[in-house]
């Protein structure tokens, strides 16, 4: 059966739920930026329909980006807009766009984990402005008002 792989891009463990060569339901643990395989059916039904909210499961919330999804994956368009699910290449391509659509792309990303990435990468990186880290800060702040920044 073919899978998908998922790359981890957050700072902590993320732990998967699949099915072991018995078929029967193990946990994964997947660290920050190590990979994993699944399959759809793992992905949503043992994973995703089991999040207490929608969009809060590992894969949606931008925690588990793709690397590679199957040609068949039923919600490929859906994954694809996700706005929380940002590769190292969205956030490059992010901070590379005029003000005005920066601003309007980063007020659709609505996971705190996202935010600190773009935050982080858009930190270390000499061409972003002044400007566009203090849009990432107030739009972290936005999402989660009790944010410490450690400057």
């Amino acid at each position: 059966m073919e899978k998908e792989i998922w790359k981890n891009v957050s700072k902590g463990v993320a732990l998967i739920n699949v099915y072991d060569h018995n078929n029967a339901e193990v946990q994964r643990m997947v660290r920050s930026q190590k990979t994993i395989e699944v399959t759809e059916k793992e992905r949503l039904h043992l994973n995703t329909e089991r999040a207490m909210r929608p969009g809060t499961d590992v894969f949606s919330s931008g925690a588990m980006v793709p690397v590679q999804l199957l040609e068949t994956t039923s919600d490929k368009a859906e994954i694809e807009a996700n706005p929380n699910q940002l590769t190292d290449k969205d956030i490059t391509e992010l901070l590379s766009l005029q003000w005005k659509k920066f601003d309007t792309a980063i007020a659709d990303v609505t996971n705190i984990q996202a935010l600190e990435r773009l935050y982080d990468m858009a930190d270390a990186d000499d061409n972003t402005t002044v400007r566009q880290l203090d849009a990432i800060k107030a739009r972290i702040l936005e999402v989660y008002p009790a944010h410490i920044f450690e400057d």
